[in-house]
């Protein structure tokens, strides 16, 4: 929350070493209105680039009642075919995976994990993660070849129904702010309230 006294260079260097360490890709997030704009000046003369924005939006689940549809499969623990599906979808890398994985594995709060089924073969992936009276939303991912037939929605509001039920009493979740299919779905799921944005910067290759 403070800017701090040590040098940017100085800060950036000693975060780079820890993901090198980590074995994991080097990844900045830029909180939008709350980042110090030289961070992020520091970062583009070390060659940076930056992602797409996104968006963070909110969602009162008082207001929030659908009929479930069949086919969802909702699972408290992570399976390894719900992680093929959404390294297949989003075209993780091995690390990519390891590190989804790791995270999954150290979260302590309630998550489930919802998938739905094409012809046998996972066609579409969310995850959940409830804390307190918040629910969060990551990973939601369809196969390419099966955009458009409102799986991800199906998904989505099974896993708004599993919150509700566990006493959520709002969701968020982050969406790029290019993506107008995405948007258009959480908007008429009630995610109507954007709270901030935010962006990354990482290097090609790292």
């Amino acid at each position: 929350m403070r800017t701090g006294q040590l040098p940017f260079d100085h800060k950036i260097a000693a975060c780079e070493q820890a993901y090198r360490e980590a074995g994991l890709p080097i990844v900045f997030h830029i909180a939008g209105g709350t980042a110090d704009p030289a961070l992020d000046a520091a970062l583009v003369a070390r060659g940076y680039v930056s992602a797409d924005e996104s968006s963070v939006l909110l969602a009162d689940l008082a207001r929030f009642s659908e009929p479930l549809e069949g086919a969802v499969i909702l699972e408290a623990d992570l399976s390894s075919a719900w992680l093929d599906g959404l390294a297949a979808f989003n075209r993780l890398t091995p690390v990519r995976v390891a590190a989804h994985r790791a995270i999954v594995a150290a979260t302590r709060h309630p998550t489930m994990f919802g998938s739905i089924r094409d012809a046998g073969a996972i066609a579409a992936v969310a995850a959940a993660v409830l804390q307190d009276r918040f629910v969060y939303f990551n990973a939601v991912a369809t196969d390419p070849a099966k955009r458009r037939r409102g799986l991800s929605r199906r998904i989505m509001v099974a896993l708004l129904a599993w919150a509700k039920q566990q006493g959520a009493g709002y969701a968020y979740l982050p969406v790029d702010t290019v993506n107008r299919a995405a948007l258009a779905m959480y908007d008429g799921l009630g995610f109507t309230t954007e709270l901030y944005r935010y962006h990354y910067r990482t290097r090609v290759g790292d």
